[in-house]
């Protein structure tokens, strides 16, 4: 795990703030509507979970505030950036829908996870975690700095977590952390997203127009090229079908072997098995294409291995059946590696 880290002076938490309280929204709620701006912009996903730990010390005994443990539950947040708006209007229906969900906190974020698991048959996970302590006072308050001295290194790790972010009170500002699993994001990757995240909070206390208008593209220039190249996809169409090129290739060379495989496991010397497709001449014309299934079969195959079923081209709603007077049109033959001479 690593951490990228950047502090917000006094009065730049202060400007953040009072930002975020003209617009009805908790500093809190507005760190988490731009740590999920950026996750959308290079995840390309509008909508995703985020797994969102609440401080949950309950006053069930006089003294539980004297016990030291961990008082946390998991809350998972359904982030929806899918219609386009404004930051304060994702803000505010974030903030709408944590109330929504936080209000179900009994029934734990690990708890819905196990559920989606057993309903998609596979393993859920929430490994984006956003983490919250605003409102608590210091993280390191006068009497833990008397007596283990001035923090210097914090790290964060749990299990299942790839991406932890965090905001808290230090030296009267702001300190928004990230802990990252190095390994399992490309190079430069979280250092771009995380450079993006700490500068739209910055602009959150320094510039109204940020809160008032839909977010410009926050992926690096180079990114956004990158992107745009990849998905260029016009040009030229062809208006072929997609078998033509098989059936031109066919008729150039009826003969070549259209299928080889080996069998599984087999020494680099085994012998090869070569399946060549034999389709009457009427057929490459496209003048009437009746149907043939046929299996071809290997003496020599594994037991194990599946039958190769041939049924192309496909059947007219009039064709015969597998079972009429129609000759199998797939030959199978077995030669050794480097004998086949087409």
């Amino acid at each position: 795990m690593t951490r990228r880290h950047h502090w917000l002076p006094p009065e730049e938490k202060r400007r953040l703030t009072a930002r975020a309280h003209q617009h009805g929204l908790t500093p809190a709620m507005a760190v988490a509507t731009a740590f999920s701006e950026v996750l959308a912009a290079w995840s390309g996903q509008p909508r995703f979970l985020l797994n969102v730990p609440m401080f949950d010390r309950r006053g069930s005994h006089p003294d539980v505030d004297l016990l030291v443990g961990d008082f946390t539950s998991s809350v998972l947040l359904d982030v929806d950036l899918v219609e386009p708006g404004s930051f304060t209007e994702h803000a505010r229906r974030l903030q709408d829908r944590m109330h929504t969900d936080a209000a179900h906190s009994d029934y734990s974020g690990v708890e819905v996870l196990r559920d989606l698991s057993r309903q998609n048959g596979e393993q859920v996970l929430a490994p984006v975690v956003f983490t919250s302590a605003l409102d608590l006072g210091e993280l390191f308050d006068s009497g833990v700095r008397k007596s283990f001295g001035k923090p210097v290194w914090i790290i964060s790790q749990g299990p299942q977590v790839l991406l932890d972010a965090q905001v808290t009170e230090v030296d009267g500002g702001l300190l928004v952390n990230w802990d990252v699993r190095e390994d399992a994001f490309p190079a430069g990757m979280v250092d771009a997203m995380f450079a993006a995240f700490h500068g739209l909070v910055t602009r959150l206390g320094t510039d109204d127009t940020v809160w008032e208008q839909p977010l410009p593209a926050l992926l690096p220039a180079e990114q956004s090229a990158v992107r745009a190249k990849v998905n260029a996809t016009e040009g030229p169409r062809t208006h072929r079908l997609l078998h033509q090129g098989f059936f031109e290739r066919a008729a150039e060379q009826p003969d070549a072997p259209a299928l080889l495989w080996a069998s599984e496991g087999a020494s680099p010397t085994a012998s090869w098995r070569i399946v060549r497709f034999e389709l009457p001449a009427r057929w490459w014309s496209g003048a009437y294409a009746p149907a043939t299934r046929s299996r071809s079969v290997s003496p020599r195959a594994p037991t194990s291995s599946p039958p190769c079923w041939a049924c192309w081209p496909p059947a007219p709603p009039t064709c015969r059946s597998a079972s009429s007077s129609l000759r199998p049109a797939a030959t199978v033959s077995a030669q050794r590696p480097g004998s086949a001479s087409r």
